[in-house]
């Protein structure tokens, strides 16, 4: 009698061990995916940061032809920088470069930058601006 009770509580035990190691696996594969997941998340948000800093530089460009570009302007939760860079050999062309950043900055929070080259009407003219070319990195 004294045995099977024995036997059954190395079956019990070994069955509490298996399930304990599978719960723990489980845990460990949720967290992983947790991370992936908010990782695809911050990047799609410091893409939208960055669009939001091109479309804000646009707009100053068609109001001033003076605008510059600027730095760590707050948008959300995150900030983007923006630059302007004239294209060699192209006249009333200039390349809008934001870079957009959450307020975190680590590795787990990259940052995103985009550039679009735009053709702007000469000066004297109604201000218009073309969109000739946009990539991401």
């Amino acid at each position: 009698m004294n045995r099977q009770k024995g036997i059954a509580l190395v079956v019990v035990l070994s069955i509490l061990f298996t399930l304990s190691i599978l719960a723990s696996t489980l845990v460990a594969q949720l967290a992983a995916t947790l991370r992936v997941i908010e990782a695809k998340r911050n990047r799609v948000k410091v893409f939208h940061i960055a669009e939001g800093g091109i479309h804000k530089a646009l707009w100053e460009l068609a109001r001033n032809p003076d605008y510059q570009g600027e730095a760590a302007t707050a948008l959300g939760n995150g900030f983007f920088t923006v630059t302007l860079e004239k294209i060699k050999g192209e006249t009333n062309t200039l390349r809008i470069i934001s870079t957009g950043r959450l307020d975190q900055v680590d590795a787990r929070h990259p940052k995103q930058t985009i550039s679009v080259v735009v053709k702007v009407a000469p000066e004297g003219t109604p201000r218009s601006l073309t969109v000739i070319q946009m990539t991401d990195d």
